[in-house]
């Protein structure tokens, strides 16, 4: 968009597919807007797009519908065949059937009337109570559906629920089943489990036999979360400890929206569930992000609130498999904050500086080998010349109209280099109960599950 005088003066301003709203959008947390109405009529894509729901048939009616069909045809034969057997017979035996009264000269019209008639007579032929019979028992088996306890669940007190009767009769022929496992396998309920910071492992519970200890001037094992936060207030990765997780309060783009008076009754609204729990995990350690506003964040740091003003965003996308932040703290200094996959953020890392890297990988495989889902942190400080040579070829990116996504991606690339890594973290999502034994249930059927 460019201003061309006016409060705004003359500049260009970036404009990108976040800042439509698409229809049926609804705002929150937002009390007014400014905005223009762009795409509308019929002609445009989304309602050339917006045709009707096809009408889903299964295949116990199609196989019926082609029966009913196919009897038609055999009783409108029959019914022609009679009508011309009856003119057939009327003709040649007509001085004999003078009580009949038959009108002349209307053989035509009376071919007709006889086909309707004998179609009267042959209705039986169509079986008009099969397909309520098959209705009925449909309803029904839908019925028993709904009333199986086997599939009640008790924790959110919601039963089975058919919501189309024509269910019953798919379900015994289906032969394949493509799942994903995020939501469907699991509960999509992310927790914050554990992390890895300069080399050191902490989790929420951790078992007796791996509690950490000092083995031969080593540390082994995990510590606890209350260890952690007597780590923080002082220990010699204080400092780290500290980055760490203001980097998961402030490097996201969640939204909090206050549910009670207490500072900690915030409900996160984010657009995965990973980074809702991220900023959840912040919170055990009393850094609290409980403020957003369009250039800046506020977090309560143990008790002490702290704005930092954000100066970009780098999105995750698929193909970069990380985002990043660049914030201005509360002193003054400008910061990267960055996480993502352990591939793509190990690969930038300063190598002078990696002293924890090879511990932290092989922390990482740990929580693999547990399940776990897995993300790097790192940071770097930029000066205030870096910021602003970087800053005009960010600002150049995001207004080109040519592979606008690629050039922010290219650009990304310019500053998110010679990373400090922090640490790593760990997300559990459970599995959903009985998954096991569903998987086994359906692979005796002899369906085929991907």
């Amino acid at each position: 968009m460019v201003s061309e005088g006016g409060k705004i003066g003359y500049r260009e301003m970036a404009l990108d597919p976040t800042q439509v709203l698409l229809r049926g959008a609804i705002l929150r947390n937002t009390d007014w807007i400014y905005a223009v109405a762009v795409f509308t009529g019929h002609e445009t894509k989304l309602m050339r797009n917006a045709s009707a729901a096809p009408i889903k048939r299964t295949s116990v009616e199609k196989t019926t519908n082609r029966q009913i069909i196919f009897l038609f045809a055999i009783l409108l034969l029959l019914a022609v065949l009679s009508a011309l057997g009856s003119q057939i017979l009327t003709s040649r035996n007509r001085d004999q059937l003078s009580y009949l009264m038959l009108p002349e000269g209307e053989g035509a019209k009376t071919f007709v009337k006889n086909i309707l008639t004998f179609i009267i007579l042959y209705n039986n032929l169509i079986p008009i109570s099969l397909i309520v019979t098959m209705e009925v028992v449909k309803f029904q088996q839908a019925q028993l559906i709904n009333a199986d306890m086997d599939m009640y669940d008790e924790t959110s007190d919601t039963a089975a629920l058919a919501r189309t009767s024509s269910l019953v009769e798919e379900l015994g022929q289906v032969e394949y089943i493509f799942s994903d496992k995020t939501g469907t396998l699991t509960c999509n309920i992310m927790e914050f489990r554990q992390c890895s910071i300069d080399g050191a492992m902490y989790s929420d519970v951790v078992e007796a036999s791996k509690r950490a200890r000092v083995v031969d001037g080593a540390v082994v094992g995990q510590y606890d979360f209350t260890q952690l936060r007597e780590h923080m207030r002082g220990s010699e990765r204080a400092a780290q400890l500290c980055e760490f997780f203001q980097l998961l309060a402030t490097c996201h783009t969640v939204i909090p929206e206050q549910r009670g008076s207490e500072l900690q009754d915030i409900e996160y609204q984010a657009a995965s569930p990973d980074e809702g729990a991220l900023v959840k995990g912040a919170t055990l350690v009393d850094y609290i992000f409980h403020t957003r506003r369009p250039r800046s964040i506020t977090v309560s740091v143990m008790g002490v609130d702290k704005e930092f003003e954000v100066l970009n965003i780098n999105e995750f996308n698929s193909t970069r498999k990380r985002m990043s932040a660049v914030l201005r703290c509360p002193d003054g200094t400008i910061k990267l904050y960055c996480k993502g996959a352990d591939t793509v953020i190990i690969e930038r890392l300063d190598e002078t500086r990696g002293a924890s890297v090879q511990v932290t990988l092989r922390h990482l495989e740990e929580y693999a080998t547990e399940g776990l889902r897995t993300l790097c942190l790192a940071m770097r400080d930029i000066s205030e010349e870096e910021y602003r040579t970087w800053s005009a070829m960010h600002a150049k990116a995001s207004t080109t109209l040519t592979n606008r996504q690629q050039e922010l991606d290219r650009v990304a690339e310019l500053i998110e280099r010679d990373l400090v890594l922090l640490g790593a973290t760990a997300i559990e999502d459970k599995l959903q109960d009985g998954v096991p034994q569903t998987i086994y249930t359906l692979a005796q059927a002899g369906i085929k599950i991907w």
